[in-house]
């Protein structure tokens, strides 16, 4: 029905008929997730576990035997569902599970939303574009006549940024400033990294984190109950470890 008032919205505005494409949704699950993408952060009693999904961290429900990942919205999309169709005998029980959903979605979003001040992971293989409509065929902009008017210097910005390709000094040993999160002017050394790593066994609790920022990694030692304890106390410890993490960067 929904396609059907976008055909007919189309027709009336261009007066040609088209075929409207829906892109699916990304990533609802349960879908497989990559070990360097899935933390587990403590709160009180309550183990949350956070996932990328699209692009975003978000909180949901982990199975690390197989890797599964269900976002806690898809599960209580589907329970809702599930109470629609359910019997009376069996909807109190599917009730339950909503509420504890609920709950464990509002504990665990402001923990994962953490992750997302970090710089931004790439998403999975999106799903097939929507078609573009047919209609009256628009002006080129190159052909536009511009608008001279009068020029604006930008202003200088106070925090100079490293271009990504371009993180790693020629030593391969330290990181150049304002890369991998690290505040400016700091930088991590790859070297003093590596013993940190070493020395604080972090291997072999949950394996290498690869290309983990200094914000994710900072909020990792402030929530996840297991490091928490390991929390370096000097910030430059931090700043080698990120470097240390992300030594195979350009």
């Amino acid at each position: 029905m929904r396609n059907s008032w976008r055909r007919a919205l189309i027709f009336l505005i261009t007066g040609t008929a088209v075929t409207v494409s829906i892109r699916p949704s990304i990533a609802e699950g349960p879908f497989v997730v990559d070990k360097s993408q899935v933390e587990k952060v403590q709160s009180g009693k309550t183990s949350v576990y956070c996932a990328v999904s699209a692009g975003r961290w978000v909180a949901g429900r982990y199975v690390p035997a197989s890797s599964k990942f269900t976002p806690s919205s898809v599960v209580i999309s589907r329970l809702k569902l599930k109470i629609k169709k359910a019997k009376k005998s069996e909807r109190a029980r599917y009730q339950g599970l909503l509420l504890k959903e609920q709950r464990y979605l509002r504990l665990g979003k402001p923990l994962c939303n953490q992750f997302n001040t970090a710089t931004p992971i790439p998403s999975a293989t999106p799903g097939p574009q929507p078609t573009s409509p047919v209609g009256p065929t628009a002006t080129p902009i190159d052909s536009l006549t511009p608008v001279v008017g009068p020029t604006k210097t930008p202003a200088p910005s106070s925090t100079p940024t490293v271009a990504a390709a371009v993180c790693i000094d020629q030593t391969k040993r330290s990181t150049l400033p304002g890369c991998f999160g690290i505040p400016t002017p700091n930088v991590g050394n790859i070297d003093r990294g590596a013993t940190l790593n070493s020395s604080m066994n972090c291997n072999g609790c949950h394996g290498e984190k690869r290309g983990s920022t200094y914000a994710r990694l900072n909020g990792s030692f402030r929530t996840v109950s297991d490091m928490q304890s390991l929390t370096p106390k000097n910030p430059q410890d931090t700043y080698d470890l990120v470097a240390y993490l992300n030594r195979f960067s350009k």
